[in-house]
């Protein structure tokens, strides 16, 4: 009887000093890779100045203006600000461009641990290149036409901006 107590003390002091070192390393590593907060408003950043096409293009003095979590697990949402040196989005390289410094806000998702949504002023999307269209974008578009007036033998130039609706053949052809 003196033995098997023996022996049950043992394999349970045994079974102690493996299970105990074991949940504390795979404790230890989940934590590793958990994103957090603070983790994923890093990673934002990174992305900002060294992936977003508009801000690497010409972007400067980068801050960081707001966070969030977002319902979704591990997903959180960051504001930063940003100027540049010329107008337009993304890669202009080879554009015409005007000289002036920009304003810019960027709201970027980072979804475990990915940036997944990058908008910049509500209209760029940094992630595809490409303008986002509003649906009222696609019902009509406005043409800028140019006239001379004569009046009392003095020339006027008069701009005419008619909202022309597109048919459906013209929103994949013309515009």
């Amino acid at each position: 009887m003196f033995s098997s107590n023996r022996n049950r003390i043992f394999i349970l002091t045994l079974l102690l000093l493996i299970i105990i070192p074991l949940a504390i390393f795979v404790s230890l590593k989940t934590g590793e890779n958990e994103i957090n907060f603070g983790k994923s408003q890093e990673i934002a950043r990174k992305w900002m100045l060294n992936q977003c096409p508009t801000y690497v293009y010409d972007g400067f003095d980068l801050e960081y203006l707001d966070g969030k979590t977002l319902e979704a697990e591990n997903t959180y949402r960051f504001v930063f600000s940003f100027q540049s040196r010329a107008s337009g989005y993304g890669n202009r390289k080879g554009q015409f461009l005007a000289q002036v410094i920009t304003d810019h806000k960027t709201e970027i998702t980072v979804k475990d641990g990915t940036v997944t949504r990058a908008i910049t002023d509500g209209i760029y999307d940094e992630i595809n290149e490409k303008r986002i269209e509003k649906p009222e974008d696609k019902q009509s578009r406005v043409l800028n036409l140019f006239f001379y007036r004569t009046v009392s033998g003095q020339e006027k130039l008069v701009t005419v901006k008619p909202h022309l609706p597109l048919q459906p053949f013209l929103r994949q052809s013309v515009f």
